[in-house]
């Protein structure tokens, strides 16, 4: 009998997870995360977390995680108070190679405080799954495809390229949705859906957003982690594919460049140059240093996480090209990329084959 710590996919563990998402009636919530080596989650040093396994079975293994986070405290001379956060989540490995589902009934407070702080300090050695908006539009599409059920869409969050301002939008047509965000010059940033058979049974009800975290609310347990969390982890197991690997060679001093391509110019416009390093400048525990800005931008961009390093480089309008360093992580480079395609533009990522080193920086950009 495959467990976790083995990296072997059980079949068994479907029906064992599937299970953990009727525990509460208000449903659950799941998340992704990618492994370069068998996760052993009781040898991994997660700075202020208790683990504690209460089970394992068919290939589901069960914790208890306890973190203390500090709280506000109003008032004139307010002291330093602290409150802990406990909850169970699930955890089995998935049919996507490298991919791990991670599973709690537990509510919100718990999902924010506990299991994703746990997901973001464990990120030495997992690499968290973060969805663009395309990807999310193609996962439901193809789930319907495959299941020849029609699409619903429930709540929906999106936000503006403009001024960042989030839009609650409702609407049953998933394609109404993307138009209008089309329209309105804003990227969807999750929404809430439900497919549907010719006879109106449910299938499944679910959500999810960008931060790749999926919710269920009802309907087939079994297809939402068969069909819809194993479709998330193959989709965004594509882009960490391409990620990996990238560090500079320290024999030859090769070096493995990307190109983001963005569906339209922007680069050729100051106010764009300008948001863009602001959104560098927003990336938690990085920050990056400006070492030329003509005859095109470049700049050094460093994790403090893991000191992971990269060259970022604006030589055309419509795209821009990452060059790791010596030390650059998967985990790194993933929320590098994730954070500009969620809070500047979204694009794609591929093999940067032509870096060109032309002026590409407008006039008065730093004025």
């Amino acid at each position: 009998m495959a467990s976790v710590s083995s990296g072997k996919f059980n079949a068994r563990a479907i029906t064992e997870l599937a299970a953990t998402l009727g525990i509460r009636r208000t449903g659950a919530y799941a998340f992704v995360a990618y492994a370069a080596n068998p996760l052993d989650l009781d040898r991994l040093d997660v700075r202020g977390f208790n683990l504690d396994r209460m089970s394992d079975q068919s290939g589901v293994e069960r914790y208890r995680s306890t973190n203390r986070i500090s709280t506000r405290q109003r008032g004139a001379k307010p002291r330093p108070a602290f409150r802990d956060v406990t909850g169970r989540f699930f955890v089995a490995k998935l049919l996507t190679p490298n991919a791990y589902a991670f599973v709690t009934p537990e509510r919100d407070e718990y999902v924010r405080d506990g299991l994703v702080r746990f997901l973001y300090r464990a990120r030495s050695y997992l690499t968290r799954a973060r969805l663009t908006s395309g990807e999310m539009r193609e996962i439901v599409y193809s789930l319907a495809r495959s299941t020849n059920t029609q699409v619903e869409t429930n709540r929906s969050v999106l936000r503006s390229k403009r001024d960042q301002a989030t839009i609650s939008y409702q609407t049953e047509s998933l394609q109404s949705l993307y138009e209008f965000g089309r329209t309105n010059d804003a990227t969807v940033q999750g929404f809430d859906f439900s497919l549907f058979d010719r006879d109106r049974k449910v299938l499944v009800r679910a959500g999810f957003n960008r931060d790749g975290k999926l919710s269920y609310h009802g309907g087939s347990k079994e297809f939402f982690v068969k069909q819809f969390v194993e479709t998330v982890a193959q989709t965004v197991k594509s882009r960490t594919d391409v990620l990996k690997d990238r560090a500079r060679s320290e024999q030859t001093g090769e070096v493995k460049p990307l190109r983001l391509k963005f569906d339209r110019a922007l680069f050729d416009r100051a106010e764009n140059l300008r948001a863009f390093l602001g959104v560098l400048s927003r990336v938690r525990h990085a920050d990056y240093t400006l070492l030329h800005r003509n005859p095109y931008l470049h700049l050094s961009f460093v994790d403090f996480f893991d000191a992971s390093g990269f060259d970022v480089l604006v030589d055309s309008a419509d795209s821009i090209v990452i060059v790791p360093q010596f030390h650059a992580s998967l985990s790194s480079l993933f929320r590098l990329c994730q954070k500009i395609f969620d809070k500047f533009e979204e694009g794609t990522v591929a093999e940067a084959d032509d870096v060109v080193t032309a002026a590409s920086v407008p006039a008065g950009w730093d004025d």
